[in-house]
């Protein structure tokens, strides 16, 4: 008989409970037991056994089981026992919830009330309530460890305070005396005005008792089709709501706070309690459609509003001139818009638009110009340029006649200096060819030019120290040659011996 599989689990679910118990314990694996008898009590969390579910046992792989009570907060592996024994990764832990606050504490018998509890722990477990006066939930519950969050159930009786219980795997509720307090619903008494243009987006006023205690208000409109838009909650007695978008028609007005729709106590059918007419957008217009403007002066239009039942009050109009608001003032139905301060743009055209709502139309343009000091300023940086281009002119045309005059004068010296060098040159000439003819007749007559013979020269060129001895008789010999004759006789020299003396040398 082959022997029962290693037990393997790889999750459990949830990995924290209260040490309370109750805990319904998910745990998947594989050998998880081949029947439920397998199974029946061999888990335990450290030494807190958890008790399985059979309905909810699938073999071999999940175990469905209740935690039992803990005497203390700890944290351990879950051990699952078949024949052998396995546990798990991951841990388990018990830990003790607590609870601080509450916030609201009260609101609207109606109900919807989103409330807030704070505390530690408050994730744990499987099964989470929150009771109202012990038998209504708290419903759309959301938590994490440090807070709960629901929306609190109607209550139809009086004004009352109703104890809040927070319960943890249906055990008994958490030790801590929370409060709340249901009180009379908000009253709304009228709305005003009671029309709109269809764009939506006027102000509606909303009168009234009690808003302190609604946390959000809407404004809905349910008649061809559903619009709403969300109230602010300006005081305890007032709202403002813009009008929803919708088509031209009368429509019934419903309210809903903090989810619920309102229904007056008074009336047996709610939406009879408000109606709101519906208009065509208004419209404006100006006989200008183009207005030149120089900038930095201050500037005001008027502008012309055609006859409707909107009624609107001057503070509901707002003008703007390109990125730039109008002080407004309305006189018999004339809407003037002045704005004192420059509009400086780079655009050179601003449109000039009217809003109302969500609704805005463009009815002119402001075309910006140059103011009259930017005009004259401009001239007289024209003038200034043109007197400085004018001197400027004046001054090169001085200096190019002094350098032409300066010009034509270094060219005369040139030519005079050039004539004197011909000149100079030409005498030079001159002379030199006359002191030629001179020395060529002076050569003529004294039979040629003189020159060493071949072996003093030799001697001078290659032995210059040997040849002073040399230099002294030849001079005198020189001499004797000059006073007799070229060819006579030189007197005899001591025998040479250097090959390049000999006289027969080539």
């Amino acid at each position: 008989m082959l022997g029962q599989p290693a037990v393997h689990t790889s999750q459990i679910e949830p990995l924290t409970g209260p040490v309370v118990g109750g805990t319904l314990l998910t745990i998947r694996g594989q050998n998880l037991g081949r029947r439920f008898s397998d199974i029946a009590k061999g888990v335990r969390i450290g030494e807190v056994a958890c008790i399985p579910v059979q309905d909810s046992y699938i073999i071999s792989e999940q175990i469905v089981c209740s935690t039992n009570g803990a005497n203390q907060e700890f944290t351990d592996s879950v051990t699952v026992k078949v024949q052998k024994e396995g546990h798990s990764s991951q841990k388990f832990s018990f830990l003790l919830p607590e609870i601080d606050t509450l916030y609201p504490d009260q609101g609207p018998k109606a109900g919807g009330t989103t409330i807030t509890i704070n505390g530690i722990n408050l994730h744990i477990g499987s099964v989470l309530k929150v009771l109202v006066n012990g038998s209504k939930d708290c419903t759309s519950l959301k938590r994490t460890g440090r807070s709960i969050v629901c929306v609190m159930p109607p209550l139809p009786a009086a004004e009352s305070a109703v104890p809040i219980c927070v319960q943890f795997e249906k055990k008994h509720c958490i030790r801590k005396n929370l409060t709340f307090w249901y009180r009379e619903n908000p009253l709304i008494e009228s709305i005003s005005p009671n029309t709109s243009y269809v764009s939506g987006g006027r102000r509606i006023t909303v009168t009234g008792q009690r808003f302190y205690l609604a946390q959000t208000i809407h404004m809905v409109i349910e008649d061809s089709g559903k619009a709403q838009s969300v109230c602010a909650i300006e005081s305890d007695s007032m709202l403002t709501c813009p009008s929803p978008p919708y088509s031209v028609s009368t429509v019934n007005v419903h309210f809903d706070i903090n989810g619920i729709r309102y229904k007056k106590a008074s009336l047996t059918r709610a939406s009879a309690a408000f109606r709101l007419h519906y208009y065509n957008d208004p419209h404006f217009y100006r006989k200008e459609k183009l207005i030149k403007h120089h900038k930095g002066e201050p500037l005001t239009l008027v502008i012309e509003k055609i006859q409707d039942n909107l009624n609107l009050a001057p503070e509901e109009y707002k003008v703007m001139i390109g990125s730039f608001p109008c002080d407004l003032y309305v006189v018999k139905g004339k809407i003037h818009c002045s704005v004192n301060v420059s509009l400086e743009s780079d655009e050179r055209q601003l449109p000039v638009s009217v809003h109302v709502g969500k609704y805005n139309e463009t009815i002119a343009m402001v075309q910006l110009s140059e103011s009259d000091f930017s005009i004259i300023m401009s001239i007289v940086v024209c003038v200034v340029l043109l007197l400085a281009c004018a001197i400027a002119l004046v001054v090169f045309c001085t200096k190019s006649r002094r350098a032409e005059r300066y010009r034509q004068k270094t060219l005369l010296q040139m030519e005079e200096m050039e004539a004197q060098i011909r000149e100079e040159i030409r005498k030079g000439f001159a002379e030199l060819q006359t002191d030629m003819t001179d020395l060529t007749k002076e050569l003529n007559r004294s039979q040629g030019i003189p020159f060493l013979e071949y072996k003093y020269f030799v001697i001078r060129t290659f032995f210059p120290k040997c040849s002073i001895d040399s230099e002294s008789q030849s001079s005198e010999r020189f001499h004797q040659l000059t006073s007799q004759s070229r060819i006579a006789a030189i007197s005899p020299s001591p025998p040479e011996t250097h090959p390049l003396l000999q006289p027969d040398w080539k």
